[in-house]
């Protein structure tokens, strides 16, 4: 067995193991914890991450008399994770090199979600300034002549497939005011 004679705190000891110290102790006092990430090795010696959570048990006569703890193996979440920020890392280091302007629009919600810095250097604005705005692309940056051709376009979207990159020619304002 894993755990043999070890106890809990000596089996997950790792980078934080004053942090499992402190948890335990708070259990002993009758405290909640909050879930607490640690690495040790797993039967086949491999470095695995688990993810602790410990709830005190209170005696009959109101003392904590046992302490319940489940350690969930996250390694495979963890790596997920990791990929998936490796990836979102790459995509934005891509799409800030390009010498477009490259936004995703979020069309069951019409949100513009990201955009890239491409937009402050050929436009003046401040992608920051118009993530997260609600309602049509780029709402009143497009020329008024060119809102319903854009609107029309954007409708049209779902029928390209998913996934797909469209491109389309529009007016748009720059921050100076010239379109």
């Amino acid at each position: 067995d894993a755990l043999g004679q070890k106890t809990f705190v000596v089996f997950f000891a790792g980078d934080n193991r004053d942090e499992l110290l402190v948890g335990f102790t708070k259990l002993t006092r009758g405290e909640r914890v909050r879930p607490i990430e640690n690495q040790a090795k797993g039967t086949s010696g491999q470095l695995r991450t688990f993810e602790i959570k410990g709830m005190p048990l209170l005696g009959k006569d109101g003392t904590v008399s046992e302490i319940l703890s489940v350690a969930r193996d996250i390694t495979t979440r963890k790596a997920a994770e990791q990929a998936v920020r490796e990836s979102e890392a790459l995509r934005v280091g891509i799409t800030e090199a390009m010498p477009d302007i490259v936004y995703l629009y979020e069309l069951t919600q019409p949100c513009l979600r990201w955009v890239n810095q491409q937009l402050l250097t050929i436009l003046g604005h401040s992608p920051e300034k118009l993530q997260g705005q609600v309602g049509p692309l780029f709402a009143e940056l497009v020329h008024p002549d060119d809102r319903q051709v854009l609107a029309d376009r954007i409708r049209g979207l779902p029928a390209s497939g998913p996934g797909m990159p469209v491109e389309t020619d529009g007016r748009v304002r720059h921050a100076n005011g010239v379109f």
